[in-house]
């Protein structure tokens, strides 16, 4: 009993702590990836700023790449056309490896925001209108691999407490199981003795459970075996003696 029900426990800790789990790393995953756009899109909106007013200098090349290096941003210029006015590479990233580049633009030419994340939020798109001419909008790219390290750190915290859980389970179900295994042994034993004829060990039930129960019906029914064994052994005897008057 003691085995199954140890493995019974560790089931339902371990269904528990996955479940649990996965919540927990959903709404991690979530977090982290809300909080990238949050930081990706503020990055690019004061950079659009920047450019807007690199623009209107006449220095769109220089600002870009100033920008791009200070706030560790890819960032690509496009005009009404769509028509790329900066470099293809910015800040090592080709604008042809970028997923989603066509939406995005077509957003920020259509002067609204686009904002998406990938790879649990290693990385941003954020397309954003311009308002200084000959720009129209800008795509940026943000790569932000520190985020991703912090939840792949909290997802194996949580895989690790998992395991834990089901260990700690499993340890629980043992030590019950042993606990009513003995108890149960303790019954089997005395309604063994009980069968041998011998009636004096008492079963003294410690909780009243259903076990406790159990073992107080088999300590009543000892009780009445015994004083029936000895009202008929008295019996016996009387017969035995009136026997040997006779």
């Amino acid at each position: 009993m003691r085995w199954w029900l140890a493995l019974a426990f560790a089931l339902i800790a371990a269904v528990t702590a996955v479940a649990v789990a996965t919540v927990f790393s959903n709404r991690s995953e979530s977090a982290v990836r809300e909080r990238a756009e949050e930081i990706a899109l503020g990055s690019s909106v004061e950079a659009g700023r920047a450019i807007d007013r690199g623009i209107a200098r006449g220095d769109l090349d220089g600002t870009v790449a100033a920008v791009s290096e200070r706030r560790e941003l890819a960032v690509f210029v496009f005009d009404f056309e769509g028509n790329l006015l900066t470099p293809e590479r910015s800040l090592r990233t080709d604008l042809e490896n970028v997923p989603l580049r066509g939406a995005a633009l077509g957003e920020a030419l259509s002067g609204r925001t686009y904002v998406a994340s990938f790879d649990n939020g290693r990385a941003t798109l954020v397309g954003l209108p311009l308002s200084t001419a000959p720009a129209a909008g800008m795509l940026v790219y943000a790569s932000r691999p520190d985020l991703a390290a912090g939840l792949g750190i909290a997802q194996e915290e949580i895989v690790e407490a998992a395991l834990w859980a089901t260990l700690v389970g499993a340890v629980a179900g043992l030590l019950v199981a042993s606990l009513i295994t003995a108890r149960l042994r303790r019954i089997g034993s005395a309604a063994a003795a009980i069968e041998a004829g011998s009636f004096d060990r008492a079963i003294r039930p410690r909780f009243r459970d259903e076990l406790g129960l159990l073992a107080e019906t088999i300590e009543r029914m000892r009780v009445r075996l015994r004083d029936s064994f000895e009202a008929l052994e008295a019996e016996r005897d009387r017969l035995y003696r009136l026997l040997e008057r006779l």
